[in-house]
């Protein structure tokens, strides 16, 4: 996975040579649903989406599914954890939750959180549990509650799912 952030990334700056840079990049896992509008991302520099990885409230700014950044502030996200890869300078003890290692040097610490309401699509299912308010550990909803709105609506998106 930490290959291809950065294979993605240097497509993009191969792009930017023939051509203007970007303002920002958006990087969203393809499997995702949104059960929203994606919020403005005018004036961010660094942002991950605000719940559906984590409720663990230490752990929010590091989620992986949805991460934003202005074009001067992207690199290290894209390319730190594949130079340690190739370095083969991997920690034998991954650190909870292991998306740290994206974010170097707490780098973590400047990410915003962007209420984007979203959830995982599986094969057979959309996982509508990620967004609900219960005991689950996989339930982000009570410390996120803006997700908690969505999970009624995310429950008929599922059944249409699951029909198709």
């Amino acid at each position: 996975q930490a290959s291809h952030f950065r294979d993605a990334y240097e497509l993009v700056v191969a792009w930017e040579r023939k051509r203007d840079p970007y303002d920002a990049i958006v990087k969203v896992r393809p499997d995702l649903v949104y059960l929203g509008p994606f919020p403005s991302i005018a004036g961010v520099t660094r942002a991950v989406a605000l719940g559906v990885m984590t409720r663990r409230r230490p752990h929010l700014n590091k989620n992986d599914h949805i991460f934003v950044c202005r074009r001067d502030a992207c690199e290290t996200y894209f390319t730190h954890l594949a130079r340690l890869w190739d370095a083969c300078n991997v920690p034998e003890k991954f650190p909870i939750p292991p998306q740290k290692l994206l974010f170097p040097n707490n780098s973590e610490l400047s990410n915003e959180l962007l209420p984007v309401p979203y959830t995982i699509a599986r094969p057979l299912c959309i996982e509508c549990v990620r967004v609900a308010c219960c005991d689950a550990p996989v339930c982000t909803g009570c410390a996120v509650p803006f997700l908690a709105g969505h999970y009624e609506s995310c429950l008929v998106l599922d059944d249409e799912y699951r029909r198709e």
